[in-house]
């Protein structure tokens, strides 16, 4: 048979009545007395004094009852007690929980110092950049200043002798379309012959799905006559075929073209080749009167293209530069591409850690809690 009833359970005698645990039965009774003046129902016909009343009579009669003060003074004893093993634990709880959320915003704070430095470094590797391009394009304008100066002055108008001409103020850049019928070097070369006379070299590049093909034509000594028809014809319409444009080698117009315009005189002898393979010339120049060319200048040997500069790209420091551009381009895509698995890695490794931490975090709280509650 239990010791207190249900009704009993429920009140906390010592509270109700305002004393200590500490209380003799003459202090009980005291306080009874005190409180029962206010909620009799004789001197407080409500129905809250009735049930206060009730309650307080409960309570006077647990504490002046020695078995039962015993039994809910070692119950009020136990709850203190786990009350405070809780409060314990609750502060371990917190305690570790702190700690937990200090490191990791510590770990967050170190991945931003990284960040930062590294948002620095690139900073400082754009300013360098910037200064590698100012100087590279410093390098460029004093080579091209330096190539002006070398260029032979251009022929006074009243001079008769034609200027100098190499073997790439008779060479054409030709580019041509995608689905060009010309497959071969020496395709090409054969109806460049008939057209337009004897060429010295032809170099056609590997054709590439969809992309424009570029081939470079030199034509021989003398045939000064059929390179400047095929610049003419390949500029303005009347090309090999369709889509086909020309450029000179050099990038700019051979001195030679002026000249013939102020000097020319006679039209057979623009070309200076057989007349079975001389082409109309209906495209050529609009000269005042046709060039002369009696006296062109006798080469020694036509070049090797085998090695011959490359007329079909950018050449020289320009080609230089965009070759360095995309390597240090390529450089920097792979560091980064480095350092972004680096950090992804990092960024994993860091947040199972803290799972794992949490989960046996939380396991200890539970066995701990278990074992409180088992006591």
């Amino acid at each position: 048979m239990a010791l207190l009833s249900d009704e009993e359970k429920a009140i906390d005698p010592y509270t109700l009545l305002g004393v200590e645990v500490t209380a003799t039965d003459k202090v009980v009774q005291k306080a009874y007395r005190k409180l029962s003046l206010k909620c009799h129902p004789d001197k407080n016909p409500g129905e809250d004094a009735a049930a206060m009343f009730h309650q307080i009579t409960l309570a006077l009669n647990m504490l002046l009852d020695p078995a039962k003060r015993k039994f809910l003074d070692t119950k009020l004893e136990q709850s203190r007690a786990q009350a405070a093993r809780y409060a314990e634990l609750q502060g371990k709880r917190k305690v570790a929980v702190d700690d937990l959320l200090r490191r990791e915003e510590e770990a967050n704070k170190r991945r931003r110092d990284v960040a930062a430095a590294r948002q620095a470094a690139a900073d400082e590797e754009a300013v360098r950049e910037a200064g590698r391009r100012l100087v590279e394009e410093r390098q460029r304008k004093q080579h091209e200043a330096a190539a002006a100066a070398r260029a032979p002055p251009e022929p006074e108008a009243s001079s008769s002798t034609p200027p100098p001409i190499s073997e790439i103020d008779l060479t054409l850049r030709l580019q041509l379309p995608p689905d060009s019928s010309f497959d071969t070097a020496p395709e090409l070369e054969r109806t460049l012959v008939a057209k337009y006379g004897p060429v010295s070299h032809v170099l056609l590049r590997e054709a590439k799905p969809g992309k424009k093909r570029g081939a470079a034509v030199e034509f021989a000594p003398g045939n000064w006559g059929g390179c400047w028809a095929c610049y003419v014809d390949n500029t303005g319409g009347r090309a090999l075929e369709p889509g086909v444009k020309a450029k000179w080698a050099g990038g700019a117009e051979p001195a030679w073209v002026a000249w013939a315009a102020s000097h020319g005189s006679k039209p057979a002898a623009a070309r200076l080749v057989p007349a079975s393979s001389t082409p109309a010339f209906g495209s050529a120049p609009p000269f005042s009167s046709a060039p002369s060319f009696g006296s062109a200048p006798a080469f020694g040997s036509a070049p090797a293209f085998g090695s011959a500069p490359d007329f079909l790209s950018a050449g020289g420091l320009d080609t230089a530069l965009g070759q360095r551009e995309a390597e240090r381009r390529a450089r920097e895509a792979a560091k980064e591409a480095e350092r972004t698995a680096s950090d992804t890695f990092a960024s994993a490794t860091l947040l199972r850690m803290r799972q794992l931490e949490r989960q046996m975090l939380a396991e200890k709280i539970r066995l701990e809690e278990e074992e409180e509650e088992g006591k």
